[in-house]
């Protein structure tokens, strides 16, 4: 066996002629299909979400009652729950600086003129 019949050492072909004779698709190529692909996937689940949920329950709050597809109120509860968590982050957050500013750990407005 000669020795120039094997090849030892990196590929003699750059990227893009690699590319081209195996037919590789492009590195960014396969970026442009992730989002439509997940936007699907969410879809899907959406759609079996709420057709799994699409019965009437009665629910109930402290002094009245109302009767609404099982979906809606799911929906309700997330939107009040990510509505509440983001007013307490924030009440949170703003109690810490008023504390730092109240102990003189952080500048003022009024420390940098």
């Amino acid at each position: 066996m000669a020795s120039d019949d094997r090849h030892v050492g990196p590929d003699p072909l750059s990227a893009d002629e690699r590319r081209e004779v195996y037919g590789l698709p492009a590195p960014s190529d396969w970026r442009k299909y992730v989002k439509p692909t997940l936007g699907v996937i969410v879809a899907v689940v959406v759609v079996l979400f709420v057709t799994s949920n699409w019965e009437d329950v009665t629910v109930s709050f402290v002094v009245f009652s109302v009767r609404m597809k099982l979906f809606w109120a799911l929906v309700f509860s997330v939107v009040l729950g990510v509505l509440l968590g983001e007013a307490g982050r924030w009440w949170w957050r703003r109690r810490g600086r008023l504390r730092e500013r109240r102990d003189g750990r952080v500048e003022t407005r009024e420390d940098r003129r």
